[in-house]
């Protein structure tokens, strides 16, 4: 289950894993919450709703994949969100598959906390 969009390996390994991927969406913020201020580009324009995660499991669900820093919108879930995605996790008994790769590699003031803090 990764947070779309997603980095294009994701579904080929839940399939061949023997899985079924089943994908929740990043939404975009409007411009007209923030004041215009954020772009379109910026970590705080995307935002995961917990009430679509918590739709998408059913009893078959067994893995969330997260990727913070997202690929492709470079969205840094804040500490504050991965807590909240931990509780829905927890919630539900899943396992996390965390992909990391770019965490040391975000170029502004925010730095990305490993999902597993």
């Amino acid at each position: 289950m990764p947070p779309q969009p997603y980095y294009d390996m994701y579904p080929s390994s839940v399939t061949m894993a023997g899985g079924v991927p089943v994908y929740v969406p990043l939404r975009r913020r409007p411009r007209s919450e923030d004041g215009g201020k954020i772009g379109v580009d910026a970590s705080d324009a995307w935002s995961l709703d917990l009430d679509e995660l918590r739709a998408a499991i059913t009893p078959r669900t067994k893995v969330l994949v997260l990727n913070t820093p997202q690929n492709p919108t470079g969205k840094v879930f804040t500490r504050n969100e991965l807590v909240d995605i931990a509780a829905v996790v927890k919630e539900h008994d899943l396992l996390v598959i965390s992909d990391e790769v770019v965490r040391l590699a975000v170029c502004t003031a925010v730095i990305a906390a490993p999902a597993a803090s």
